[in-house]
């Protein structure tokens, strides 16, 4: 993000503003989308993260990272503040239960919405944790942080969702 910019933000320039929110909202919404059924919920949250991106701009710190970076954290962190909040989404001990090692994730050649649409079936917890794996590319550490989990639970999570979805595709017998 170009100085100017930033420093126009930080003074609320509305139409900086306007122009930073044209120039990541499609980013953002593609970002949020996924966590809602609901595309209404997603608009809410996609406006709650330009709200919070425009009023804490003062911390944004180009050279820690870069803005895109930054708002798509901020996104992720709405969307499942979001979630949390209206499902009641409680992460247990017994998301430990099965743990198995690590194993390398690809989804190869699967198409992505075929995987949606499967996750779609699974609890939302379990959908969760696979997106913030292997779409956001998030750490265990970061998953678990951001969801106020144990790692521990973030990888047993991840290793079930794993194994349930390499059945699914190599015996597909199910429909959704």
């Amino acid at each position: 993000m170009q100085t100017k910019t930033l420093q126009l933000l930080q003074r609320q320039d509305a139409p900086t503003q306007k122009r930073v929110y044209y120039q990541h909202c499609n980013r953002l919404m593609n970002v949020i989308l996924p966590y809602f059924e609901s595309v209404a919920d997603a608009e809410e949250v996609l406006q709650d993260t330009f709200l919070t991106i425009f009023d804490k701009i003062e911390t944004f710190d180009p050279e820690r990272g870069a803005f895109k970076s930054w708002t798509h954290r901020i996104a992720i962190n709405k969307a499942l503040m979001r979630v949390r909040k209206k499902k009641k989404i409680q992460f247990t001990d017994q998301d430990l239960k099965d743990v198995s090692p690590a194993e390398p994730v690809s989804t190869g050649q699967l198409d992505k919405a075929e995987i949606e649409r499967y996750l779609s079936t699974l609890p939302e917890k379990s959908a969760i944790v696979f997106r913030l794996k292997v779409i956001e590319e998030l750490s265990h550490r970061e998953i678990a942080e951001i969801l106020q989990i144990k790692t521990d639970a973030s990888r047993a999570i991840f290793s079930r969702v794993r194994k349930k979805l390499r059945t699914h595709f190599l015996n597909p017998k199910t429909t959704y």
